[in-house]
């Protein structure tokens, strides 16, 4: 069986596109082909699969991709769908759409519920690209990387009106962010690499989704600090993986909290990263398509 998986390149090379055709190539062992937007797949492919993610909305770089007229099957994992319709328009042109969001997978099937293959919500994962470290006192109090956002979210305030009050809080933090006018680029490395040196990781969705930073955290160890959404509580137990806040001065007291209980929030960190690597890792992602679609996974060695 051969795959083609459409995705634009990634500035820094990383990025869920890219983490599924790793997991696709090298764990699985299946013949797949990168194929970037406008371009003709080399050859016949037996599934055809788009793989986008928050950053695409910025420019719209995901819209010159249509399904290719050869017969195979489509699959498209669908990101945030909060910027505007072009998410869930390219989804009626495929087969199997995955929505990475637990609303817009539902909102879908309201609107399409004759579809012979409804969506289906299937998070993000976690990469687990750099190994945590428990042990070692860590560089910063607070980390967070992302874009900068000033309208109200699922809690009714904005990321900017959060990190002022957290940073001016925790003074000893890493802020990694970019010109709010020079997009899609990144600015980094993956964030992983700093969220290893974060005694807490503050997180701040933009709606009520449970976005690729509380997977990212995790999946590096750190300890997340994240606000409260609905569909938080189907994947993690507050608590025990990870601790969650409805307000801004809950936060910055949740976060002096687990900041003078070490022992706690390395607990805490720890259970957050095994759960991540036993139930959410973007080989399970794969898996959990494959199963659906109806394509033949190898037996696991």
């Amino acid at each position: 069986m051969r795959h083609a998986i459409h995705y634009p390149p990634t500035p820094g090379q990383h990025g869920p596109p890219l983490a599924y055709f790793n997991v696709m190539q090298h764990e699985l062992g299946w013949e797949v082909v990168h194929v970037t937007p406008g371009e003709t797949p080399p050859g016949v492919f037996d599934y055809h699969w788009w793989i986008d993610y928050d950053e695409d909305s910025f420019d719209r770089i995901d819209t010159v991709w249509a399904p290719p007229q050869d017969g195979a099957v489509t699959i498209y994992v669908a990101s945030a769908a909060d910027s505007g319709d072009f998410r869930p328009r390219k989804a009626l042109a495929v087969d199997y759409v995955f929505f990475n969001q637990q609303r817009a997978a539902e909102e879908f099937n309201t609107c399409h519920a004759r579809r012979p293959h409804p969506a289906i919500w299937l998070p993000h994962a976690a990469e687990l690209l750099v190994g945590p470290d428990f042990e070692s006192e860590k560089r910063y109090d607070l980390v967070f990387i992302g874009p900068l956002q000033d309208e109200p979210n699922h809690n009714g305030f904005t990321r900017i009106d959060f990190l002022d009050r957290m940073f001016r809080a925790f003074p000893n933090f890493f802020l990694g962010t970019r010109h709010p006018t020079k997009l899609p680029h990144y600015f980094r490395p993956h964030p992983a690499t700093q969220y290893v040196q974060a005694r807490i990781v503050p997180n701040i969705s933009r709606r009520d989704d449970v976005n690729l930073r509380v997977f990212e955290a995790l999946g590096a160890g750190a300890f997340l600090l994240t606000n409260r959404v609905p569909a938080l509580g189907k994947l993690f137990e507050d608590g025990k993986h990870l601790a969650t806040y409805d307000t801004i001065s809950e936060a910055v007291e949740k976060a002096r909290y687990y900041l003078e209980h070490h022992a706690e929030r390395e607990a805490i960190a720890r259970a957050g990263y095994e759960w991540v690597r036993s139930r959410h890792t973007y080989r399970q992602r794969v898996e959990t398509i494959a199963g659906s679609v109806g394509i033949p996974l190898a037996p696991q060695t």
